[in-house]
């Protein structure tokens, strides 16, 4: 019985020795399969996403087809809207250039929530084009340290969620 086992696991490693023998000879013949494609400029969609940086900063990065690109310069100059403190606060329009791709929001407010919009200004008019989903800044400050105690948890011995003991502690001492 112990022949047997030894043949068995002999067999494994060979078995193993083999394909590893055989990953080793397609890799060496330049297999398709083994490189690694550059990485695309773009995906083909139109999109804007803002994230957060700090609670001052928020970073939107876009991509835009190249056919939405050519309606949006026809109608006006390409305008990025950064709404703070929902749809009725107060926003800021930026005009960066297209393949820019990204742009730093500075200043914003702490614990705010704040969306993006990329479209284009025609005569003082601004169009809509992409929105962002909303995200929310966190607070620059600590919360007051008024109002909250720490204490130490009671745990009974033997209750759920109780301390072990320790084997220094003297408890398993005889």
């Amino acid at each position: 019985m112990v022949h047997n086992i030894a043949f068995l696991c002999y067999t494994c490693r060979d078995r193993a020795v083999l394909n590893f023998q055989k990953a080793r000879r397609l890799a060496g013949e330049g297999s398709k399969a083994m490189e690694i494609p550059d990485l695309p400029t773009g995906y083909g969609d139109n999109t804007v996403v803002l994230l957060v940086q700090t609670p001052r900063v928020v970073y939107a990065y876009w991509e835009i087809t190249p056919a939405a690109w050519h309606t949006l310069k026809r109608r006006g100059v390409f305008t990025l809207r950064f709404w703070e403190g929902g749809g009725g606060g107060a926003h800021r329009d930026v005009y960066p250039d297209l393949r820019a791709g990204n742009w730093y929001f500075r200043d914003v407010k702490p614990g705010v929530s704040c969306f993006c919009e990329i479209g284009c200004t025609e005569q003082g008019v601004f169009y809509p084009f992409l929105r962002s989903a909303p995200v929310t800044t966190p607070f620059d400050t600590a919360a007051p340290a008024e109002g909250y105690e720490l204490v130490a948890p009671a745990c009974e011995e033997g209750a759920p969620g109780a301390a072990l003991p320790l084997p220094s502690s003297g408890v398993f001492q005889a």
